[in-house]
């Protein structure tokens, strides 16, 4: 009867330890681990080490925990029927679910996920020999994992690398305004032309049958070298560049916006700040009106605000 008690509180006692390793493991701050793996100490090397092989790893852990959960379950069901008969069973299968849930699934993940790296190093040797005795199990699992396996499925997500831009920042490899630059551009994407454009209220445009002198005002006291010209309808018609209008200035001459204006670069207030730099650049612009889907003008976006809000802090 004590040899019965003893063996059950040892699987117990082991379904604990396998839910804080779970945890542990899926809570684990690799770059931290990595680092304290390259100053040569031999724990965080060997968690390291299982950390790659993760599949292996965390298979072994849910195939020990099952072994050891069907276990349990039967050795108290047999010990205590054979004490006390079968009525007993009910209560003995309550007890028992509650003592599972609370001291060897609750209890020991709060306590995993609290100080994943602490029990990582401390338990890793002991999982490192699970991970070997059930290798050709896990082998055999594995195969079966590349079968099924997503080639299309996303390692890690934007999300997830601007949390490692943060960590090692903390850590001090990385100043803090290096790590809001690379989270802002790798975040690019998120963000969208109306998050950054001028609203045309904001901005200084002709329209096409404005006179030489309202052209020479805007240049002149507006300080503009790029200008959108739209028509009466609020439609976008092109840009106006000071530079082509150089030789009509010195001159004196009157000038025709509809000769000189150039075909503007368009982007809607939707397009992703990433893709707007992009057609920036492959046109050599600076500059990108902001239309509607009837072609009506909404404000303008320039590089420099693109760069602005990536260097923002």
């Amino acid at each position: 009867d004590g040899i019965m008690t003893i063996i059950i509180v040892l699987l117990l006692l082991m379904l604990a330890l396998l839910s804080i390793l779970e945890v542990s493991f899926t809570s684990l701050n690799i770059i931290r681990i990595k680092r304290l793996a390259d100053t040569g100490n031999k724990s965080a090397k060997v968690v390291y080490k299982l950390y790659s092989n993760y599949s292996e790893t965390l298979t072994t852990i849910l195939v020990i925990n099952c072994i050891c959960g069907i276990l349990v379950s039967t050795l108290t069901t047999y010990y205590f029927s054979n004490l006390y008969g079968d009525k007993i069973i009910p209560l003995v299968t309550i007890i028992l679910t509650i003592i599972i849930l609370v001291f060897t699934e609750i209890a020991p993940k709060i306590i995993g996920r609290e100080y994943a790296e602490d029990y990582a190093l401390k338990l890793c040797n002991l999982l490192k020999w699970m991970v070997k005795l059930l290798l050709p199990l896990t082998k055999a699992i594995g195969k079966f994992e590349k079968k099924v396996k997503n080639n299309h499925k996303v390692t890690a997500t934007k999300d997830e690398l601007v949390e490692i831009v943060k960590t090692i920042k903390e850590e001090g490899v990385i100043e803090e305004k290096e790590s809001i630059f690379i989270q802002k551009a790798v975040l690019l994407k998120k963000l969208r032309v109306n998050n950054v454009m001028v609203p045309s209220e904001d901005v200084s445009f002709l329209y096409d049958t404005d006179s030489s002198e309202k052209v020479k005002n805007c240049i002149f006291r507006d300080k503009h070298d790029r200008i959108p010209i739209i028509n009466r309808e609020c439609k976008v018609m092109g840009i106006l560049y000071e530079v082509d209008l150089l030789d009509e200035i010195l001159n004196n001459r009157p000038i025709s916006i509809k000769r000189n204006m150039k075909d503007p670069i368009v982007v809607s207030k939707s397009t992703n700040l990433a893709s707007c730099l992009e057609i920036l650049e492959a046109a050599r612009a600076h500059m990108a009106v902001v239309t509607d889907k009837e072609n009506k003008f909404l404000g303008i976006i320039t590089m420099e605000d693109i760069i602005a809000e990536l260097m923002k802090s």
